[in-house]
């Protein structure tokens, strides 16, 4: 079993559970345990979260209440879903985890170097909450923790391995002007996408930082660097409206048996919005920027 994200986070690399909130605990299994795995949350009294637990296209994970907390602990199978054009070896994943003891129990945790592009990946493609300075943070403390261990250079391979290398460049800068981390500048410049600009930077600045407070769910969806970044990271415009049509995959009979008939129209509309408001800010970059086009963006 590996640990994801914050419960790894918060014990072996911040330190002190408290400095490191989460939302849910995330665990990831492989494909071939998760019966055995449903099994044992059930009879433990955990509550699915889900109507049926189907290994669909559109996800990678199962929700469960845990008894008397109300904590959700997620069950992973992979770190991605595969809807989203990204080719992830996951056998190597594995392979290349490492021991780790979380809460007095023996479990694995990722590689550093897959860890920290996880966790630009997560934020790449994270389009159902704002991107947050707890995200930056993590990348921050990651690089402070692992410091001199961290290989640089398999970090770059793995960016490019899984095809996310643009995206790895924004977000690396992140960190590095909003919390000084100390990322190679040598290494930024080897990954740095030709027709970068700063513009990028600042729009996710303002996107971390902005006050969201009173804005609608849809507009909040909005406000995702990770939506844009992706976008940015995909070539071609027939990849790019793949990705605009990501959340109509709403629609798939597997998700309405996950989510429930009562809650699939809400979410469908606010999606729609979400693909308008988006589709018109492309609109606007490309038809007001002459150095923005569709092909390179």
């Amino acid at each position: 079993m590996i640990v994801l994200k914050g419960a790894y986070l918060a014990e072996a690399v911040y330190h002190n559970i408290g400095l490191r909130t989460m939302g849910d605990i995330d665990l990831m299994v492989k494909k071939d345990h998760l019966e055995r795995v449903d099994q044992l949350l059930l009879a433990m009294g955990c509550v699915p979260k889900d109507y049926t637990r189907v290994v669909a296209q559109d996800n990678h994970h199962y929700g469960y209440q845990l008894p008397g907390s109300g904590i959700t602990v997620e069950i992973h199978w992979t770190i991605i879903s595969s809807i989203i054009p990204i080719q992830i070896d996951m056998e190597k994943v594995w392979e290349r985890a490492q021991p780790v003891v979380i809460a007095q129990t023996p479990a694995l945790t990722m590689a550093p170097e897959d860890l920290l592009v996880y966790l630009c990946l997560h934020m790449m493609v994270h389009t159902t909450n704002v991107i947050s300075l707890r995200m930056v943070c993590d990348i921050n403390e990651v690089v402070r923790h692992f410091g001199k261990q961290l290989n640089w250079q398999v970090i770059q391979e793995r960016a490019y391995q899984w095809g996310v290398v643009r995206g790895v460049y924004l977000i690396f800068r992140l960190p590095q002007e909003l919390l000084g981390v100390a990322v190679p500048e040598d290494w930024l410049v080897s990954i740095r996408p030709a027709n970068f600009t700063e513009r990028y930077l600042e729009l996710a600045k303002a996107h971390i930082l902005i006050d969201r407070r009173g804005l609608a769910p849809p507009l909040k969806s909005f406000y995702a660097v990770s939506n844009l970044s992706q976008l940015w990271g995909s070539k071609g415009f027939r990849s790019k409206l793949s990705l605009i049509g990501n959340p109509f995959q709403l629609g798939h009979p597997a998700h309405v048996q996950r989510v429930g008939t009562d809650h699939i129209h809400r979410l469908f509309l606010d999606q729609f919005l979400w693909a308008l408001v988006l589709t018109v800010t492309l609109w606007w970059m490309t038809a007001h920027r002459p150095s923005c086009s569709w092909t390179p963006f």
